[in-house]
């Protein structure tokens, strides 16, 4: 178990790098594909790879869902695109991008030591502070600014990764796991 701990923090803390460390290349490379009329699309096939993932290991993993966790998907995947298309910039949507998967990683790691109901709550305040550093970060560079809305779209970003994360916990718990496969 130590060893697993171990790896599920470091792919959280991989992911975070990743993010904090993409910071300076962000703002020039968004601005070279609006150039070019290709931001939306670029990240609209960022965002059906995702779902594909996601859905592909959903359907590997589980044979059958109940109807309250298929309500829960429907309602998360509402939310998603309800919050994607009210933002107005582009790459702002790529926060639920990476702060959903973050969210996901920071539980995975704590789920090992800490019992829900807290592993959620801990799983989001971790990310959202991580968000938060994040427009720390930005405030100290150069073309950058710290912004209370990226905050916000950062922790609704957690958010409903938590909720994903939610219906999968929960459709495990409810039996409809598949053994002959591994959760992590």
């Amino acid at each position: 178990m130590r060893n697993s701990l171990k790896l599920r923090w470091a792919w959280a803390l991989g992911w975070l790098l990743s993010i904090y460390a993409s910071l300076p290349f962000v703002r020039p490379i968004a601005t070279f594909l609006r150039e070019r009329n290709l931001l939306r699309l670029t990240l609209g096939f960022i965002f059906l790879i995702i779902v594909f993932i996601a859905f592909r290991w959903l359907y590997q993993r589980y044979r059958s869902i109940d109807v309250l966790s298929v309500l829960c998907i429907i309602m998360i995947l509402l939310a998603y695109g309800i919050s994607i298309v009210s933002i107005p910039l582009p790459e702002e949507r790529f926060h639920f991008i990476q702060y959903g998967v973050l969210v996901f990683l920071v539980f995975q790691a704590l789920r090992l030591s800490v019992n829900p109901p807290l592993v959620y709550l801990l799983a989001f305040l971790l990310t959202s502070l991580a968000g938060w550093g994040d427009e720390g970060i930005q405030y100290l560079l150069p073309d950058r600014y710290y912004e209370l809305k990226d905050v916000g779209l950062n922790c609704l970003s957690a958010l409903l990764g938590l909720g994903v994360t939610y219906v999968g916990e929960r459709i495990k718990k409810c039996g409809i796991w598949n053994s002959d496969h591994n959760a992590w």
